[in-house]
């Protein structure tokens, strides 16, 4: 796709496909600036209760809520973080498929035999925002198990592309049937 920022770098024994970061905007699907607007009522209410009228009299039951809710807050802002700063790097190495996602948290790979492969597609993450389903790149095995999801923060062209980029150049399926 026109707007695709992926890096293809063929090599004698096969292809990388290197996925950069696809920022705090775009990566997050929107969870970044709901994460900000959660954190922004809650400091507004952590004023509120720190600097209002009977300061210090709520019972307990109210700042255990009012610390939960900062951990769901602080949990969304890492989460949109997360999606906004990863990096994917997608490889075909003689008879070998890996996938190497490298994020806020560490990173993730996963190998697999090109024999052990049934399909590559762009499917259903299993997450939806606004009742759309967020797509993902998707590895599966033979059985039709899925075996790797990945860059669900990229378009749905960009994953489509690059699905189709790994099944031209292993000769892999678009999808397999389950039994």
């Amino acid at each position: 796709p026109v707007d695709c920022s992926a890096i293809v770098r063929e090599m004698e024994n096969g292809f990388a496909v290197i996925v950069p970061p696809a920022g705090l905007i775009k990566g997050s699907k929107g969870l970044f600036f709901f994460g900000l607007l959660w954190n922004g009522f809650m400091v507004l209410l952590t004023l509120g209760m720190l600097f209002g009228g009977k300061s210090g009299n709520e019972p307990l039951p109210v700042y255990l809520f009012v610390v939960v809710f900062w951990t769901i807050g602080i949990g969304m802002l890492l989460g949109a973080i997360n999606m906004g700063k990863r990096q994917t790097m997608l490889a075909v190495i003689g008879n070998t498929f890996g996938v190497k996602t490298t994020g806020l948290f560490g990173t993730k790979e996963i190998k697999l035999r090109l024999d052990e492969i049934g399909a590559v597609r762009r499917g259903s993450s299993g997450m939806e925002i606004n009742n759309r389903p967020v797509m993902e790149l998707q590895v599966l095995g033979k059985d039709g198990e899925k075996k790797a999801g990945v860059l669900s923060e990229r378009k749905e062209d960009e994953l489509l592309w690059m699905a189709w980029l790994i099944r031209n150049k292993t000769g892999l399926k678009q999808s397999v049937q389950s039994n």
